[in-house]
């Protein structure tokens, strides 16, 4: 699910890196307060997702990134990046969640995750913020 702004409720960002440290075709971890954030980037396009699996809680940046699809290396769990969606095995109930992303002077911003992160493995982040 992802984050969205209302007027009386404005995202809080944080930055995590600039464009060139993350190149097409990538993805890198952050943690941003408790939450494993995943970066991607799909054809120069950015997207932030909750690190975990839905399906064992396996670290999803160890996975393979192929178009825009991302697909868990514990046990093959397919993910639709932009959208979260659970591809395979087909789950329309459940989706990861998505974070806004902006570029702004060459920097890129995380909309904060808000909630609780699921428990995971121990993987370490790009950098804590």
């Amino acid at each position: 699910m992802s984050e969205t702004p209302t007027p009386e409720k404005p995202l809080d960002f944080v930055r995590v890196a600039l464009v060139s440290e993350v190149p097409v075709g990538t993805m890198k971890l952050f943690k941003i307060d408790r939450h494993q954030v995943a970066l991607a980037n799909i054809k120069g396009e950015f997207y932030a997702f909750n690190n975990i699996c839905l399906h064992r809680a396996g670290p999803l940046v160890e996975g393979r990134l192929l178009g825009n699809k991302v697909t868990c290396s514990w046990h093959a769990w397919v993910y639709e990046v932009p959208t979260g969606k659970v591809i395979f095995p087909r789950d329309e109930k459940r989706c990861l969640d998505t974070y806004q992303v902006k570029i702004e002077d060459d920097a890129i911003w995380i909309a904060r995750p808000k909630g609780k992160q699921r428990p995971s493995p121990t993987v370490q982040p790009e950098a804590v913020l």
